[in-house]
């Protein structure tokens, strides 16, 4: 037997070996130092459910430990099939009603979190909320000692309250996290840099920076290479509020190498949307449109990454505003609807906003709660804090529904504006269709349709700088429509060709001695020939004004010592631009 074959069969037997091992039941001990032990050896079997269930099977025998055995063998299922399944969900609800039934503080806290977690990996944010309040109400009447590994559970926690944009909890949390952790550990690098993340969000750059680099000393010092490529991408993100681009590129090109190394395709995925939003920043559109192309292949394939997609697509509808092309925007467009209405049901900035709520709504019960109990003892005190708090919870029921109302009347104007705007575009519309299509009647429809681009260019301005401009970014109409009033593909061909019948030797001269001419030139150039302004150009094409005159300095030298033509972008740059 040769060196290979003898490490192989080692391999083998020790893999089996393993698989055949159990759960250890301890022998002595309290009840809460028992369970500890019994779920710090969880194990992950990948997709192996049966090795699992093996795994667990002593569980089975103590009627104390099948709430163990249902909450681990629930994680094995989400682990083998990377999602909730109905089948994980009912064994992590049942989990949770035998620590009910039990009564026990500290199962009902590990059974929750064990649940919440998973709900929050794969973005189930709604089904979270409720186990997610619950937890928390419980975790406030229980004492630290009386927790199952507090670190994992106050950490978790602070990680959602980031999520749900709850700075201040999430601090809270993260520091009592703190508490728990080694110093020089994964843990304390982790927490350290989350704790730069709500100083990122809340603007303070400089104290995030120094957040970030003691994390990522400790993440080097202890060889955790993914914590310090996140380390390099959070500081990234700063430098690019700061517009320093050129070291948030070489900082996020680190993280992308060692995450690719790691073989951490979700933290590439997130560096990968970073870098492109600001190459797109940059205006380096083949970089940005290389590297969204490797973060969408990472999107794609995970239903829980969703979210990350539909920031891909958003950037790519930017990237194809600038490099046009039309059946791609269609596509693109169509899947960025699929994804918002698949994300309205988990993790959609939409749920997260509704859970945010209710997470606060319940945080504000909770202080009505103490101010109750605070009654008993100071009678006199708690009358004034009674009225105070009914009034502030009149006061806010009032104000929800003064703003729901406003809500209302803003979007129903918002969308007569719509409307009415659209009615004029079709209209214009069929007023061509109708037409005999001849260059005149084509000009006159592109003269129109640039009446009614600066109209909506005028309108979305009005509306951006409104309180309702979170309407046209949620549903963008306006901008859509503004999108359908520039020259198609199929405008185009019947525009060049009424053209050519119109000025026969002017596009034969072109044909003939300019056949390196591309359609994008010959636009540029037919639209000056018949005296549209740089303005109007600009607007027709979807391109800005110096764009325009850049193509046309281009051009000029392109038609070298043709006169005629030159005369055409000389005299008419003098008088129309």
């Amino acid at each position: 037997m040769n060196v290979s074959h003898f490490f192989h069969l080692l391999l083998v037997c020790i893999f089996t070996n393993l698989k055949a091992q159990t759960i250890k039941i301890p022998n002595n001990g309290t009840n809460f130092q028992i369970t500890t032990q019994l779920i710090q050896q969880e194990r992950n079997f990948d997709k192996d459910t049966i090795a699992l269930q093996k795994y667990l099977q002593p569980l089975i025998k103590s009627e104390s430990h099948l709430l163990i055995y249902n909450a681990l063998l629930a994680n094995g299922y989400a682990s083998a099939y990377d999602n909730i399944s109905k089948k994980s969900k009912a064994l992590y609800q049942k989990s949770i009603e035998q620590a009910n039934q039990a009564n026990n503080n500290y199962l009902i806290i590990w059974t929750r979190l064990n649940y919440v977690k998973r709900l929050y990996h794969y973005g189930y944010y709604q089904e979270m909320q409720p186990v997610l309040l619950e937890l928390m109400k419980v975790i406030r009447q229980t004492k630290e000692s009386e927790i199952i590994n507090p670190l994992e559970t106050y950490k978790t926690i602070g990680w959602i309250m980031q999520t749900l944009s709850d700075y201040p909890e999430a601090d809270y949390y993260l520091k009592r996290a703190l508490k728990y952790c080694k110093p020089e550990s994964v843990n304390y690098a982790a927490i350290l840099d989350n704790y730069g993340i709500n100083l990122y969000k809340n603007r303070r750059y400089q104290e995030a920076l120094k957040q970030f680099h003691k994390s990522g000393l400790i993440a080097l010092k202890i060889n955790d290479s993914l914590r310090y490529a996140k380390t390099l991408g959070n500081k990234a993100l700063v430098y690019e509020e700061q517009n320093k681009y050129a070291e948030a590129i070489q900082l996020l090109k680190e993280d992308i190498a060692l995450s690719e190394r790691l073989k951490e395709s979700k933290n590439k995925m997130f560096a990968s949307i970073a870098l492109a939003r600001i190459y797109l920043k940059n205006n380096n559109l083949s970089d940005a449109q290389a590297i969204l192309t490797e973060a969408e292949k990472i999107a794609v394939s995970k239903s829980y990454f969703r979210k990350s997609e539909l920031e891909i697509i958003k950037l790519k509808l930017e990237l194809l505003k600038r490099i046009p092309n039309a059946n791609q925007e269609l596509i693109t467009t169509r899947r960025m609807m699929v994804l918002l209405d698949s994300l309205k049901a988990t993790d959609g900035d939409e749920q997260i906003l509704q859970v945010k709520w209710q997470v606060q709504k319940d945080k504000y019960q909770q202080k009505i709660t103490q101010a109750n109990t605070q009654y008993q003892k100071e009678i006199v005190v708690k009358n004034i804090l009674a009225v105070l708090i009914g009034l502030s919870v009149f006061g806010a029921i009032g104000l929800f529904f003064y703003q729901k109302k406003k809500h209302k009347k803003r979007h129903k104007v918002y969308e007569l504006k719509v409307a009415a705007l659209e009615d004029q575009k079709r209209k214009m519309e069929e007023k061509f269709k109708s037409s005999n299509e001849s260059l005149s009647s084509q000009v006159e429809y592109l003269k129109n349709k640039n009446v009614q681009i600066n109209l909506l260019k005028k309108e979305i301005e009005t509306v951006e700088t409104s309180s309702s401009s979170y309407l046209e970014k949620k549903n963008g109409k306006l901008h859509a429509l503004l999108e359908s009033h520039l020259m198609t593909e199929s405008n185009w061909i019947r525009f060049k060709r009424e053209f050519e019948k119109e000025f026969p030797d002017f596009s034969q001269n072109l044909i003939t001695n300019f056949p390196e001419l591309t359609d994008s030139n010959k636009r540029i150039i037919f639209l000056q020939k018949l005296g549209f302004s740089n303005i109007e150009i600009s607007q027709s094409l979807g391109i800005t004004t110096d764009a325009v005159k850049k193509a046309k300095q281009r051009l000029k030298k392109k038609l070298g010592g043709h006169q005629d033509l030159l005369l055409l972008f000389t005299q008419k740059e003098t008088t129309k631009t």
